[in-house]
């Protein structure tokens, strides 16, 4: 299972100021992408806490109200550090202590998905959607927004404050990986724009640009077209492609070309040195071979001699046997002459 994961800012803004996350474990095959809103605050942070939850441990969800409350006083830590650090650097810092004394929440959507015995598990809550793909033709767009509704700024959400309502409710689901079954995981500026395309009929020229992104450089230029002439909305832009799902195993593939040649040189020395592993098992085995074949030899010319012996003991016990019965014939002889002269006494004395 190939993984191509892809990310930018919004325009006139910074790689640091992007408030999208993901977070990845190969290990357990999961995955998760989070869109802090930017109406609130510290919102990075909190889509940091649940995207990053969510993979390390593969029986954590959002939804779980006790998990939400030990992420929720982790955030309000992220929070008094950043104080703690403008007081050394000498930075006001009246702005952040407001945000805690008023309880000001961070918000942001949430998509997780695992890969369990050829089948995906997903959960969503917002606009972040998991999009199907039969081919390049859209199957379905995922979300947690009620069906047909348009998306807008007021997406559903989690609440940093577990007390707080938030908005919305969770979807979950299953779906079979089959051949032919690819996936991408989006947020919500190719959510829009790919429901747009679907609904036109015009999905699969859009869904084949982009699954043929193989390079960061490759995708800005694409979401800078797109923004300038096709109507993508200037947001934060994520794009997350599962494909070749046939195989069992994560396979990350970079989108840094010298980092995707390097990941090339780094498989073919693990290749040769798998197959290295493999001829001096193999010369391993060889030996083992002659030794047994040897061993083999020595105890057929073993038993070569052992069954000459076994003549000779036979023809040994023939012979004996021979005596024996010479033997036996002279004592009978033996025998039938002391009687016969025993017998002539007897008759002379009477």
């Amino acid at each position: 299972m190939r993984l191509r994961l892809f990310q930018t800012h919004k325009l006139n803004e910074s790689k640091e100021d992007c408030q999208d996350w993901f977070a990845k474990n190969e290990a357990n095959q999961s995955l998760a992408l989070s869109d802090g809103m930017s109406s609130s605050v510290f919102q990075k942070e909190w889509a940091q806490l649940l995207t990053e939850s969510f993979v390390k441990d593969e029986n954590w969800s959002p939804d779980n109200l006790e998990n939400r409350k030990e992420i929720s006083a982790k955030w309000i830590e992220d929070i008094k550090g950043v104080i703690e650090k403008r007081e050394k650097d000498g930075l006001k810092t009246w702005n952040q202590k407001k945000i805690l004394a008023e309880r000001t929440s961070g918000c942001a959507t949430f998509l997780g998905v695992r890969i369990k015995d050829k089948e995906l598990l997903y959960e969503v809550l917002g606009d972040t959607a998991l999009v199907v793909l039969d081919g390049s033709k859209i199957s379905s767009i995922i979300t947690s927004q009620p069906e047909g509704e348009e998306f807008d700024n007021f997406p559903d959400y989690y609440d940093s404050y577990p007390d707080k309502p938030g908005k919305g409710t969770l979807k979950r689901g299953e779906i079979e990986i089959k051949d032919g079954i690819s996936f991408l995981m989006v947020s919500d500026p190719f959510s829009d724009f790919l429901d747009k395309k679907k609904k036109e009929g015009d999905d699969e020229k859009w869904v084949n640009k982009l699954l043929n992104i193989d390079y960061q450089a490759d995708f800005e230029d694409l979401v800078e077209e797109w923004r300038k002439n096709d109507g993508l909305k200037n947001d934060d832009s994520t794009l997350i492609i599962i494909d070749e799902c046939g195989e069992p195993d994560f396979k990350v593939q970079s989108s840094d070309p010298k980092e995707q040649a390097l990941q090339a040189q780094q498989e073919n020395e693990k290749l040769r040195e798998e197959n290295n592993v493999l001829k001096a098992n193999n010369a391993a085995i060889d030996a083992e071979n002659k030794t047994c074949k040897a061993q083999i030899a020595s105890l057929n010319e073993e038993c070569s001699q052992n069954k000459g012996v076994i003549s000779k003991l036979k023809e040994q016990v023939v012979g004996l046997q021979d005596e024996i019965d010479k033997l036996s014939k002279t004592i009978e002889q033996f025998y039938a002459s002391i009687f016969g002269r025993l017998y002539h006494l007897f008759c002379e004395k009477r």
